[in-house]
């Protein structure tokens, strides 16, 4: 990304991050905060992604409301930021956080069925089955 879309980028995150969290106290949505604003190379298309916390409507349902928004949103993003043409906006919600936590679970499942177990992090100790099976071969 070119240095002029991340400046864009980071203004349009500053601007709409209020508007946003305005939003879902507005609709008892929780908490939404914008996590990446990523421009198109041409600067006409702004991807937002946002996360939500505590939340009583869904992802969609939420994007249907920012989407409801959104004229009113660009308004204020072509207010705020001198640019030719205000951005089409685009919203997405942003699943990092949960992918990351279902990763981290099954690592954990895999951690916990594994043969072994770290000590300490840097060697490994073996059940006593295996090992009682290592000394029987040997």
């Amino acid at each position: 990304m070119s240095l002029r879309a991340q400046k864009i980028s980071s203004l349009i995150k500053r601007v709409l991050s209020p508007e946003i969290s305005r939003l879902a106290n507005e609709n008892s949505v929780g908490f939404a905060s914008i996590s990446t604003v990523k421009m198109s190379k041409d600067l006409s298309v702004a991807n937002i992604y946002f996360n939500l916390l505590n939340s009583k409507l869904s992802s969609d349902d939420f994007t249907a409301i920012l989407n409801d928004s959104k004229g009113k949103l660009r308004s204020i993003v072509a207010s705020e930021i001198r640019m030719r043409m205000a951005p089409e906006l685009r919203f997405f919600y942003d699943d990092t956080l949960e992918q990351m936590e279902a990763t981290e679970n099954l690592l954990d499942e895999v951690k916990k069925k594994s043969p072994y177990q770290e000590d300490y992090g840097d060697t490994s100790v073996y059940e006593e089955k295996i090992l009682k099976k290592l000394d029987e071969q040997n």
